[in-house]
């Protein structure tokens, strides 16, 4: 078993323990006044159904995907250099990609979810190089504005505004 399908393993399984074991407990607190919160058409826990189904669907996806083939380059020495640069390059890219998320995270409190997210989405499509640009621009665009119309609409979940929206 290679490295992805051992971690779409490991994400399945946690997957199940978090929609089983975690979600059911944001109810059973909501029943009991715990939290004093109060929503609007659906409950606390519908997101993380969400969430958990998504990531249950994916890793599940991860687990059954057919292995990837490594092209191995003629020469031993060739192939450990390439091994470590990609390696190296991974790891940037991941810590990266974190810095990103709490950056828009934070962001998204003053300049609200829609223009932080359509930044969030266009700062990540220029580092890591979408295949077609076309493509790239309608998901920064599109997809905000979509989430935020199912949130707001269909759920009556109230998401962050902020400067323009």
């Amino acid at each position: 078993m290679d490295k992805a399908r051992l971690l779409g393993a490991c994400f399945f399984v946690a997957s199940i323990l978090f929609l089983l074991v975690l979600v059911p407990q944001i109810d059973a607190n909501r029943a009991s006044g715990v939290s004093g919160l109060s929503f609007y058409s659906v409950g606390p826990s519908a997101l993380p159904y969400f969430s958990g189904a998504l990531v249950l669907l994916f890793s599940f996806a991860v687990m059954v995907s057919p292995e990837t083939v490594k092209q191995t380059s003629l020469d031993e020495e060739d192939s450990e250099i390439t091994d470590v640069a990609e390696q190296s390059a991974s790891t940037w890219r991941g810590g990266l990609f974190a810095v990103l998320m709490f950056i828009y995270s934070m962001s998204m409190f003053t300049l609200g979810f829609q223009l932080a997210s359509i930044a969030f989405l266009a700062v990540v499509f220029a580092i890591y190089r979408p295949g077609s640009w076309k493509i790239a621009l309608a998901v920064t665009l599109l997809v905000p504005f979509s989430v935020d119309l199912l949130l707001r609409e269909a759920f009556r979940i109230p998401l962050p505004s902020g400067i323009l929206f």
